[in-house]
C-alpha cells in the first residue's frame, strides 16, 4: 500500500508525487507508462505514453512525434486525463489536466539533447505515424541526420488528482483540486 488512514492529506499528496517522480527515473516503475486520454470531435481516445520527467509545479512530461494523432487532439482540445496504476501497492491515480505542446522551443531543445542518438529515430521516421502501409518494413526508414523538427515535449499540468488506495473493504480515496498554486485537499468516499 502507498497510503493508509493514518496519513494526512498533505502526506498523501507528497507520497503520490514522490512515487510519480520515482517513475520518471526508473524505467521499470508501474507509473512509467501512463494512460493518456484525449478528446477529438467529442470522441475519447486513449493510449500509453512514457513519463519522462516531473516538474517543480507537478507537471508531467512526455515526448512525442508532432505528426501523431494525439498531438492533433491536444492542439484541438488541451484538456486531457492521465491514469496511473501501481499493481504492487494497489493504488490508482487519476489526473485531470491541461496539456501544452512545446515544439522547436528552448524546452524542447533541452529535452532533445537528452534523447539518445538511436532513440531519436522514434521522432524521425520518413513516413508519418498513422500512415497506411503495404508492408510493415516501410515504416523503418529514417534520414541519416536526425533532426528535432517533429520532436515535441508535452507538459501536462494537473488541475485535479483522484487517488484511490485499494484495500479489501477499507479502500481510501482522496481528491486534490488545484487552486492557482495551492491544492484543496479532501477525503472522499471510495
Amino acid at each position: 500500500m502507498l497510503i493508509n488512514a493514518a496519513n494526512t492529506l498533505p502526506e498523501v499528496f507528497q507520497l503520490v508525487f514522490d512515487e510519480i517522480l520515482l517513475a520518471s527515473k526508473q524505467p521499470s516503475h508501474p507509473f512509467r507508462f501512463m494512460s493518456l486520454a484525449t478528446v477529438r470531435q467529442q470522441s475519447p481516445d486513449v493510449r500509453y505514453v512514457v513519463l519522462r520527467s516531473v516538474g517543480d509545479r507537478h507537471q508531467l512530461v512526455f515526448f512525442s512525434d508532432y505528426r501523431t494523432e494525439k498531438i492533433a487532439h491536444i492542439s484541438e482540445n488541451p484538456n486531457v486525463s492521465v491514469l496511473l496504476y501501481h499493481s504492487q501497492k494497489m493504488v490508482q491515480v487519476r489526473i485531470k489536466a491541461t496539456a501544452a505542446i512545446h515544439r522547436n522551443s528552448e524546452l524542447a531543445l533541452y529535452y532533445w539533447n537528452s534523447v539518445a542518438q538511436e532513440a531519436r529515430k522514434a521522432y524521425n521516421s520518413s513516413i508519418s505515424p498513422g500512415t497506411p502501409l503495404s508492408q510493415p518494413e516501410e515504416a523503418h526508414n529514417w534520414p541519416e541526420v536526425m533532426g528535432s523538427d517533429d520532436f515535441v515535449v508535452v507538459e501536462i499540468v494537473p488541475s485535479q488528482l483522484d487517488v484511490l488506495q485499494l484495500n479489501g473493504l477499507s479502500h481510501l480515496r482522496a481528491r486534490f483540486l488545484r487552486e492557482e498554486d495551492n491544492w484543496d485537499m479532501q477525503w472522499v468516499a471510495p
